[in-house]
């Protein structure tokens, strides 16, 4: 087993600063999440690598999440995703058996039905918190910016003496914030290090006791690393909990994508293997795996070329941000004010949207989350001066008409991905 020990930070995080002493709320980050660890610390001592708790007051977390937010967490959740019959739901794992309670449409995904699945035991699951909460989105945002990774929150209410789900892998790196009550938490490191989806490390579940049993409590942190087997049940007291998960992108998926890359410009990686013509399978082996060697040789060639690297990450990273949706935020006032604003009125890029310019048929593509501007193959200098900038204004535009940099300029704006300074 390659994985390292479990670490915890001990010292309870208090959340003083200089605005907080002068009777300023201090927002929301990862770098107040982790307190008192440091955000490089974590990024280069302990993500990926093992589970990791911080302990913190029991109202640590009381302006960013609370049970008041519960019933708006569960009837503003977003359509679901394909394969899902709801994004809030009950779930409850109980002798053995796992039960779901769907929030049905008929119902409106309705608070009635999720208190009732409460009141039967379920733990009450909302996902894509970070879409009607803003300042859960704000941590989801910091969180990505420090990280370069997406993530994905959601809310867990669990009812007293009950387990929602048997113990399970996730595919992706968990961070489970402690709200309100407690959850015991069972933790087994896998077998093998940081699986991927379709590893049989999925398809053994842990029969030996937990290398880590723990207790969260309001206002503690629990980190655990894609891979790790994990399961929580409450005791006496409620658990409300929220999960940022981080969907980061693999060295693989890069690796992936140039061979689809390879693909467009190799026709022998197109061609059928040559399993046919009645030969021995030890004499298709062999040529198969000579042809292959050859193939992944000139993929090497390939991954050596920095442009092609920054192709490949770009298709990436704009298939990511288009399917990943806008984070919440109050924008109707600068989306009826944006007609008024003029070539050098300055404009800010919106805390966490990051940008990326693709080329498409006909022109280019300014990705970000939420959103997309296309344009012709002259507006790439200014798409991305845009991608790059955190603030500027229309005259800036680099490249463009002044009427081409006004209308970029009200569309970024009512897209959100940007919005006047002042």
């Amino acid at each position: 087993m390659t994985t390292g020990p479990v670490s915890a930070s001990s010292a309870r995080a208090v959340d003083v600063d200089l605005g907080a002493a002068c009777g300023r709320e201090r927002p929301w980050d990862f770098a107040r999440m982790l307190a008192p660890d440091t955000v490089e610390d974590f990024v280069e001592t302990i993500f990926e690598r093992r589970p990791h708790v911080i302990r913190g007051s029991a109202d640590r977390f009381s302006t960013l999440f609370g049970l008041d937010d519960v019933d708006a967490a569960v009837s503003a959740a977003p359509a679901p995703p394909q394969g899902l019959t709801s994004s809030a739901y009950g779930f409850r794992y109980t002798s053995g058996t796992r039960e779901d309670y769907t929030f049905k449409e008929s119902a409106g995904r309705s608070n009635t039905a999720a208190h009732r699945a409460y009141a039967h035991g379920y733990t009450i699951i909302a996902n894509a918190v970070r879409q009607n909460h803003p300042v859960v989105a704000r941590l989801a945002m910091s969180m990505e910016q420090a990280l370069q990774h997406r993530v994905d929150t959601n809310m867990y209410l669990t009812p007293p003496a009950s387990q929602g789900f048997p113990p399970h892998i996730d595919q992706h790196d968990t961070f489970l914030v402690q709200i309100e009550g407690a959850k015991r938490w069972s933790i087994w490191a896998p077998d093998q290090e940081l699986p991927l989806v379709g590893s049989t490390e999925y398809d053994n579940p842990p029969t030996h006791e937990p290398d880590l049993s723990l207790e969260l409590t309001a206002g503690d942190v629990l980190y655990i690393p894609h891979g790790w087997w994990h399961c929580g049940v409450t005791g006496e007291d409620l658990s409300l909990h929220l999960t940022f998960g981080v969907i980061s992108l693999k060295w693989v998926d890069l690796l992936l994508a140039s061979v689809r890359l390879m693909a467009d410009g190799d026709v022998r990686l197109r061609r059928s293997l040559p399993l046919g013509g009645g030969r021995p399978f030890d004499e298709m082996v062999a040529e198969i795996a000579e042809t292959a060697a050859g193939l992944l040789s000139g993929l090497g060639d390939v991954q050596r070329r920095a442009d092609v690297s920054r192709h490949v990450m770009g298709v990436l990273l704009a298939d990511r941000l288009d399917t990943q949706p806008a984070p919440f935020e109050n924008r109707m006032r600068s989306t009826i004010e944006r007609s008024t604003l003029g070539p050098t009125d300055p404009v800010e890029r919106r805390e966490g949207l990051n940008a990326v310019v693709q080329d498409i048929e006909g022109g280019c593509r300014l990705a970000f989350i939420g959103g997309f501007v296309n344009g012709p193959a002259e507006a790439r200098e200014a798409f991305e001066f845009v991608a790059s900038a955190d603030r500027f204004r229309a005259c800036d535009l680099p490249g463009l008409t002044e009427q081409f940099q006004l209308d970029l300029l009200h569309e970024l704006v009512l897209q959100g991905m940007v919005r006047a300074v002042g």
